[in-house]
């Protein structure tokens, strides 16, 4: 018996992360319908993904690895959907579930799971501009998310403006081709050094 069924009718189950069939096309559509901010802002969880591979393309030009990671470390979103972080720390089974698929998904596409911080720094600085240039939060958590980011910076820096901004603009669809583009150009790197 599933628990759910994905957008391209895939079937999983929650408890059992076998049950995954990773399919570009449900990360196409959910992560566009899938908002940011518990629905406050009209944030897609893709644009997220994207703004996290710009950044990393700027602060990582050469590492592929960490685009990659990037790219995918909200993907088991798709399949488990998110809940608000203070919410989280009532739900330590939900915490459970959400790291197992996340395993799940990183495993299936060829990806580790750690990369000594880089892609947390790069999700909170992604946090502190979409909450700070959205609105989403008030100046007192953008001050306090800024502060968890170990790099001298502020949302309000041309280099940070100018990558939130190019992201803003870009179509759903330019995201996610941003976001596949990372994931593949990692796999194909990963394919040539083991052949």
């Amino acid at each position: 018996m599933s628990d759910y069924t994905t957008a391209s009718g895939h079937r999983i189950t929650f408890g059992d992360i076998s049950t995954l069939v990773f399919d570009w096309n449900d990360v196409e559509i959910h992560t566009r319908n899938i908002n940011r901010y518990n629905g406050a802002v009209e944030w897609k969880l893709i644009q997220h993904l994207a703004l996290c591979v710009k950044l990393a393309q700027y602060y990582y030009p050469d590492d592929a690895l960490i685009a990659a990671h990037v790219a995918v470390h909200d993907f088991h979103e798709i399949y488990v959907g998110d809940m608000v972080s203070g919410l989280k720390n009532y739900c330590p089974d939900f915490k459970d579930i959400e790291l197992h698929w996340e395993y799940a998904v990183h495993k299936t596409l060829g990806i580790p799971m750690s990369n000594n911080g880089s892609t947390k720094h790069i999700d909170l600085l992604a946090l502190v501009l979409e909450t700070y240039y959205t609105g989403a939060v008030s100046h007192t958590a953008i001050r306090e998310n800024l502060a968890k980011v170990q790099w001298d910076t502020d949302p309000k820096t041309l280099e940070h403006s100018l990558i939130y901004a190019e992201t803003a603009s870009l179509a759903l669809e330019d995201c996610f081709n941003l976001v596949r583009h990372a994931v593949v150009r990692y796999q194909t790197m990963l394919e040539k050094v083991n052949e």
